[in-house]
Protein backbone atom coordinates (compact mmCIF):
# COMPACT_ATOMS: atom_id res chain seq x y z
CA UNK A 1 0.00 0.00 0.00
CA UNK A 2 2.85 2.39 0.76
CA UNK A 3 5.57 3.22 -1.72
CA UNK A 4 8.81 5.11 -1.76
CA UNK A 5 8.66 8.78 -2.62
CA UNK A 6 10.32 8.17 -5.98
CA UNK A 7 7.89 5.41 -6.93
CA UNK A 8 4.92 7.55 -5.94
CA UNK A 9 6.05 10.53 -8.01
CA UNK A 10 7.06 8.46 -11.04
CA UNK A 11 3.74 6.65 -11.04
CA UNK A 12 1.87 9.97 -10.77
CA UNK A 13 3.64 11.70 -13.67
CA UNK A 14 1.38 10.44 -16.51
CA UNK A 15 -1.73 11.20 -14.45
CA UNK A 16 -0.50 14.70 -13.62
CA UNK A 17 0.26 15.34 -17.29
CA UNK A 18 -3.32 14.32 -18.11
CA UNK A 19 -4.61 16.84 -15.53
CA UNK A 20 -2.58 19.73 -16.91
CA UNK A 21 -2.85 18.93 -20.62
CA UNK A 22 -0.39 19.32 -23.44
CA UNK A 23 0.17 23.09 -23.17
CA UNK A 24 1.80 22.82 -19.75
CA UNK A 25 5.25 21.35 -19.33
CA UNK A 26 5.69 19.07 -16.31
CA UNK A 27 9.22 18.66 -14.97
CA UNK A 28 10.21 16.29 -12.19
CA UNK A 29 13.60 16.88 -10.59
CA UNK A 30 15.08 14.45 -8.08
CA UNK A 31 18.19 15.67 -6.32
CA UNK A 32 20.01 13.11 -4.24
CA UNK A 33 19.34 9.50 -3.31
CA UNK A 34 15.71 9.85 -2.12
CA UNK A 35 15.48 6.20 -1.12
CA UNK A 36 14.24 6.83 2.39
CA UNK A 37 10.66 7.10 3.47
CA UNK A 38 8.69 9.63 5.41
CA UNK A 39 6.03 9.39 8.09
CA UNK A 40 3.05 10.09 5.85
CA UNK A 41 0.27 8.25 4.06
CA UNK A 42 0.96 8.01 0.34
CA UNK A 43 -2.71 8.53 -0.56
CA UNK A 44 -2.75 11.82 1.35
CA UNK A 45 0.48 12.98 -0.28
CA UNK A 46 -0.90 12.10 -3.72
CA UNK A 47 -4.02 14.19 -3.01
CA UNK A 48 -1.91 17.14 -1.88
CA UNK A 49 0.27 16.99 -5.02
CA UNK A 50 -2.80 16.65 -7.26
CA UNK A 51 -4.44 19.65 -5.63
CA UNK A 52 -1.40 21.91 -5.91
CA UNK A 53 -0.81 20.89 -9.54
CA UNK A 54 -4.46 21.45 -10.43
CA UNK A 55 -4.41 24.86 -8.71
CA UNK A 56 -1.27 25.79 -10.64
CA UNK A 57 -2.80 24.71 -13.92
CA UNK A 58 -5.88 26.88 -13.29
CA UNK A 59 -3.75 29.88 -12.28
CA UNK A 60 -1.71 29.57 -15.49
CA UNK A 61 -4.84 29.18 -17.64
CA UNK A 62 -3.49 25.89 -18.97
CA UNK A 63 -0.23 27.34 -20.35
CA UNK A 64 3.20 27.35 -18.74
CA UNK A 65 5.43 25.09 -16.67
CA UNK A 66 5.03 23.16 -13.44
CA UNK A 67 8.12 21.79 -11.72
CA UNK A 68 8.25 19.31 -8.86
CA UNK A 69 11.69 19.47 -7.28
CA UNK A 70 12.55 16.88 -4.61
CA UNK A 71 15.53 16.64 -2.32
CA UNK A 72 16.54 15.63 1.20
CA UNK A 73 18.46 17.36 3.90
CA UNK A 74 19.79 15.73 7.07
CA UNK A 75 16.35 15.32 8.63
CA UNK A 76 13.70 16.04 6.02
CA UNK A 77 12.31 15.21 2.63
CA UNK A 78 11.53 18.44 0.75
CA UNK A 79 9.30 18.86 -2.28
CA UNK A 80 8.85 22.20 -4.02
CA UNK A 81 5.97 22.38 -6.48
CA UNK A 82 6.35 25.58 -8.49
CA UNK A 83 4.72 27.07 -11.55
CA UNK A 84 5.24 29.88 -14.02
CA UNK A 85 1.87 31.48 -13.32
CA UNK A 86 1.02 34.83 -11.80
CA UNK A 87 1.63 35.47 -8.12
CA UNK A 88 -1.13 34.80 -5.63
CA UNK A 89 -3.03 38.03 -4.85
CA UNK A 90 -1.63 39.87 -1.82
CA UNK A 91 -4.98 39.98 -0.04
CA UNK A 92 -5.04 36.16 0.04
CA UNK A 93 -1.39 35.39 0.87
CA UNK A 94 -1.72 35.56 4.66
CA UNK A 95 -4.91 33.47 4.57
CA UNK A 96 -3.94 30.92 1.90
CA UNK A 97 -3.97 27.96 4.32
CA UNK A 98 -7.29 28.90 5.94
CA UNK A 99 -10.51 27.09 4.97
CA UNK A 100 -12.65 28.45 2.12
CA UNK A 101 -9.94 30.79 0.79
CA UNK A 102 -9.57 30.67 -3.00
CA UNK A 103 -8.42 32.95 -5.79
CA UNK A 104 -10.45 31.10 -8.41
CA UNK A 105 -13.28 32.95 -10.08
CA UNK A 106 -15.14 29.69 -10.68
CA UNK A 107 -14.90 26.27 -9.09
CA UNK A 108 -12.82 25.23 -6.15
CA UNK A 109 -13.88 25.11 -2.54
CA UNK A 110 -10.88 26.74 -0.92
CA UNK A 111 -10.28 23.61 1.13
CA UNK A 112 -7.35 21.95 -0.69
CA UNK A 113 -4.49 23.96 0.78
CA UNK A 114 -6.17 24.07 4.19
CA UNK A 115 -6.44 20.26 4.25
CA UNK A 116 -2.84 19.96 3.01
CA UNK A 117 -1.65 22.23 5.82
CA UNK A 118 -3.62 20.31 8.45
CA UNK A 119 -2.40 16.92 7.28
CA UNK A 120 1.25 17.88 6.83
CA UNK A 121 1.49 19.55 10.24
CA UNK A 122 -0.14 16.48 11.83
CA UNK A 123 2.78 14.45 10.40
CA UNK A 124 5.36 16.84 11.85
CA UNK A 125 5.88 18.49 8.47
CA UNK A 126 5.01 21.82 6.93
CA UNK A 127 3.87 23.58 3.79
CA UNK A 128 4.99 27.09 2.91
CA UNK A 129 4.07 29.46 0.12
CA UNK A 130 6.76 30.99 -2.08
CA UNK A 131 4.99 33.80 -3.88
CA UNK A 132 7.01 35.57 -6.57
CA UNK A 133 5.74 36.97 -9.84
CA UNK A 134 5.96 34.26 -12.52
CA UNK A 135 7.29 31.78 -9.96
CA UNK A 136 4.77 30.61 -7.38
CA UNK A 137 5.58 27.55 -5.36
CA UNK A 138 4.69 25.49 -2.35
CA UNK A 139 7.46 23.93 -0.29
CA UNK A 140 6.43 20.73 1.48
CA UNK A 141 8.71 19.40 4.20
CA UNK A 142 8.28 16.02 5.91
CA UNK A 143 10.54 14.36 8.48
CA UNK A 144 12.52 11.45 7.08
CA UNK A 145 12.18 7.99 8.58
CA UNK A 146 15.21 7.04 10.62
CA UNK A 147 14.61 3.34 11.16
CA UNK A 148 15.19 0.83 8.33
CA UNK A 149 11.78 -0.69 9.11
CA UNK A 150 10.17 2.70 8.47
CA UNK A 151 11.59 3.20 4.99
CA UNK A 152 8.32 2.20 3.35
CA UNK A 153 6.25 4.68 5.32
CA UNK A 154 5.25 6.38 2.06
Amino acid sequence: LFRSILETLHSMAPYLQDIIGTNVELELAFNGDLRGGVHANSDQIVRIIENIVENANCAMSGKGKIKIDCFEDADNFVMVISNSGPSIPKHIVDKIFMPFVTSRKEGGTGLGLYLAYEYLTSCGGSIQLRNHNKNVGFMITLPRSKEPSELNAI
